[in-house]
């Protein structure tokens, strides 16, 4: 076993303590009023050791600092730790310093530097290799402090306990009931987490329309009532379709009759078509001077109107160009006036003299040539050298302050340059924005009056077309006449005969009517064939996963039984470890299976963060670091923070741990160390 006792500690400007040296024995007290810097020095100690405060946090603001609490520069944070590591003295020393850029004064950051009895670890690396020898700087923070540890995250807290048991297997667990034998070959799939989110998943899907066998087996119902709706009488639709077809055979007989009377129909009707078709080239031919006329006074219309939107077009961006330039000539006005009032107030602003009067005017205090000890004075050579820097501080304040002065009127003269230039540019832009509106105006103005005159003009075109006929007379025409005297006749002697075309138009309309009619009737037979097996289908799919569902479950719930003791026996072996300290890993929910994993210690059944007296916690808190030393074969020094907690009973109860133990108490008194070995 690893041995490591403190026997000194020596800390020097870490936080507030200015400077102090302590010794230390197997059974150390440390009493202080509240901000004496008892937390201070553990936090020294750990620092020095393992980089990060007491409580595990990083060692962050350990500067020492004024009442403002502003940081103190220039000084170095010094901690010497002194051990006896199984009888052989190890003298550990880190010291911090910051790191400044000579030419410029600014800060880098802190350097850490050790020495291991005298012998220099420069960097942290060198060091850490150092420690890991002796224990690792990890160990070493949960073997000191149950702070450190309680602050690691939850998954990080069960690691340490679980890295402390033998391992406990899948197999162990299956060993401790013959119910759990099914479960030993599914593992062969995967881990229990695995295996019960794998029949989760199939239970209740993955969700974005995955729903699982339960949504599967929640939707059949419906979608077998769904199908059997299509289930419809068949024998009702096959005597339809008799039906149908003795009709199809009486239209066919009818059509028969009608071939007869069609023939003398169609010969009349193509000697009409004739005659129109003859009666229309007369008509076209005598209307074309007409038609060539009217399309003549459209075109010109069309012109017109052309013209007309190209001048509507250019008025609305003479417009938009008005519009834009009174925008500009507002707002350039404004700059503009911005501007002058830019340069007034800049011509106007003047450097405030009166400290250079001031330091000019400060004199030399004589009291500093005295010493504030005794009060006599100091040598000549000191006194020289004291004037001398007083005056060079002034010279140097003067001379910065007239720098200042010189850069500033520098500024000004620039910044009026740049004003009087940004003013040019703004007279410029607004004269510019002027003209443009000048020149709007009087193309909106032109525009106006030629879109009037377009205007004019073609309403005037387009009344002269409208009193132009449409077609020419044909009444004067004696070959027009007679050809529609005859296209008369013959629509009388037509009128005489049966519409043949249109008798058979209507049987064929009726003839596909019915075979339309057929082809449903055969569609609702299939189709109800197809219903009957989709709705045998969806019986037989209900019943399958029915009984996938149930296996599904049932493997599950034996998942979770099996998960369930797998949790109590990792938990009863955990505590098993501990000597008061009783650790709950897992908390179920309220269905008794699932759980959420957590890592809280608890003493007689009270939770360490829920209302837990102090006296347990002090108990846990040394119960947690002495269990770790136990586990990973050390002994180290146990620091316990507020250990005014530690009742005699409790100190009682642990009277016999073997490491050394150190424990800071608030009392109202000075700061002082008790220790005995």
């Amino acid at each position: 076993m690893k041995q490591a006792v403190l026997r000194q500690l020596k800390i020097e400007n870490f936080g507030n303590i200015k400077a102090i040296e302590l010794q230390f024995g197997k059974r150390t007290v440390i009493r202080g009023e509240n901000e004496s810097g008892k937390t201070t020095i553990g936090d020294a100690y750990s620092w020095t050791m393992t980089n990060s405060l007491m409580n595990g946090s990083q060692a962050d603001k350990i500067r020492p600092h004024d009442a403002s609490g502003k940081d103190v520069d220039y000084v170095d944070i010094v901690a010497t730790v002194t051990l006896d590591i199984d009888g052989r003295t190890v003298e550990i020393q880190k010291t911090q310093a910051q790191d400044w850029v000579k030419k410029t004064g600014e800060f880098k950051g802190n350097n850490n530097t050790y020495l291991v009895n005298g012998i220099p670890k420069k960097k942290e690396k060198d060091f850490k290799e150092f420690m890991a020898d002796i224990v690792p700087e990890d160990v070493f923070r949960i073997c000191t402090s149950s702070a450190a540890f309680l602050k690691l995250d939850t998954a990080a807290r069960r690691q340490k306990l679980f890295d402390m048991i033998p391992g406990l297997t899948d197999d162990d667990v299956v060993a401790k009931s013959d119910e759990f034998l099914p479960i030993k070959e599914m593992l062969k799939d995967g881990s229990i987490e695995e295996l019960i989110s794998r029949e989760n998943f199939q239970i209740n899907g993955r969700g974005r329309g995955d729903r699982g066998l339960k949504g599967r087996l929640d939707d059949i119902p419906t979608r077998i009532d769904e199908a059997s709706k299509g289930i419809k009488d068949v024998a009702e639709c096959e005597l339809a379709i008799k039906t149908l077809n003795r009709q199809i055979s009486e239209v066919d007989e009818a059509d028969k009759q009608l071939d007869e009377i069609g023939k003398s129909y169609d010969l009349k009707l193509a000697e009409i078509n004739e005659l129109e078709n003859k009666r229309q080239n007369l008509e076209t031919q005598l209307s074309a001077g007409l038609i060539e006329e009217r399309k003549e006074k459209q075109r010109e219309i069309s012109t017109l109107e052309a013209k007309k939107v190209e001048l509507e077009a250019q008025l609305k961006i003479a417009e938009l160009d008005y519009k834009h330039a009174s925008m500009a000539i507002q707002r350039n006005q404004a700059e503009l006036d911005a501007i002058r009032e830019q340069y007034k107030r800049v011509t106007e602003s003047s450097y405030d003299d009166s400290k250079i009067s001031s330091i000019e005017a400060e004199k030399f205090n004589d009291t500093t040539l005295i010493c504030p000890t005794c009060k006599q004075e100091l040598p000549n050579d000191q006194k020289t050298k004291i004037r001398s820097m007083w005056e060079s501080g002034k010279k140097k304040r003067l001379d910065d302050e007239v720098r200042q002065k010189s850069q500033f009127e520098e500024s000004k003269q620039k910044n009026l340059a740049e004003i009087i230039q940004n003013g040019n540019v703004a007279a410029a832009n607004l004269k510019s924005s002027q003209e443009t509106k000048e020149k709007s105006e009087e193309l909106i103005a032109t525009c106006k009056q030629d879109l009037m005159s377009l205007s004019m003009e073609i309403a005037k075109k387009k009344n002269m077309l409208h009193a132009m006929p449409t077609s020419a007379d044909m009444s004067n025409s004696d070959e027009y006449q007679k050809i529609s005297a005859l296209i008369s006749q013959k629509r009388n002697e037509l009128s005489s005969t049966d519409n043949v075309a249109e008798q058979r138009n209507l049987n064929r309309g009726k003839r596909n009517q019915l075979i339309a009619d057929i082809e449903r009737y055969k569609a609702y037979i299939k189709q109800s064939s197809d219903a009957s097996d989709r709705v045998a289908e969806l019986k037989r799919q209900r019943t399958e996963i029915a009984q996938t569902l149930a296996d599904c479950q049932a493997r599950l719930k034996l998942l979770k039984k099996f998960n369930k003791a797998k949790c109590d026996m990792l938990t009863e072996k955990v505590n098993q470890l501990f000597q008061f300290t009783q650790w709950k890993l897992f908390e179920f929910n309220q269905d008794g299976e699932s759980y959420r994993e957590i890592c809280e210690p608890t003493f007689k059944g009270t939770m360490y963060s829920k209302r837990l007296n102090d006296g347990a916690k002090g108990l846990i808190d040394i119960d947690i670091p002495a269990t770790f030393q136990k586990a990973y074969e050390v002994s180290l020094p146990i620091w316990v923070d507020n250990a005014e907690r530690i009742t005699d009973k409790t100190a009682e109860l642990i009277k016999d741990l073997d490491c050394q133990l150190i424990l800071l108490k608030a009392d109202d008194c000075q700061l002082t160390v008790d220790y005995e070995d």
